[in-house]
């Protein structure tokens, strides 16, 4: 199974996992990718669901192009402060709009990629695997002082 060194964050995938992360960071779908790597989606699916240094370099991928954009963002934003600003005051309600959105005041926001850490993912999903146990066994224990 790849794996990764925690300190540095490079991870040991197989040629088709590197070129299903590329595709997928690049904005394929899933189905999309499997078939272009030539894998099932099902593989797919399962590396990104257990196989914690896939799924852990996904999410650094992801990471690191959040983190170009906002760079890159960042170094347009006062030209694009100016853009919207005079779009607003010229009664653009769709700039408005977007403007609320991009500061969470309407719905709508990107959602946080996972840890780029397999350890962390790991134990997410341990966490999760005993709270849906716990949830299944109270279940299990309210159904049984019902009858």
């Amino acid at each position: 199974m790849p794996h990764c060194d925690e300190q540095e964050q490079e991870y040991e995938l197989s040629a088709m996992q590197s070129r299903a992360l590329h595709l997928l960071v690049g904005g394929m779908s899933v189905s999309k990718a499997a078939e272009e790597v030539g894998v099932d989606r099902s593989t797919l699916h399962r590396w990104l669901r257990d196989d914690w240094a896939f799924k852990a370099a996904v999410n650094g991928a992801r990471i690191e192009l959040q983190r170009a954009v906002q760079l890159r963002l960042a170094q347009v934003a006062s030209s694009a402060t100016e853009v919207v600003a005079t779009a607003i005051d010229n009664g653009d309600v769709r700039a408005a709009i977007a403007v609320l959105k991009g500061l969470g005041a309407l719905s709508g926001g990107l959602e946080e990629p996972g840890s780029d850490r397999p350890g962390v993912l790991a134990e997410e999903a341990q966490l999760r695997e005993a709270e849906r146990k716990e949830r299944n066994l109270l279940h299990r224990h309210l159904m049984l002082s019902i009858t």
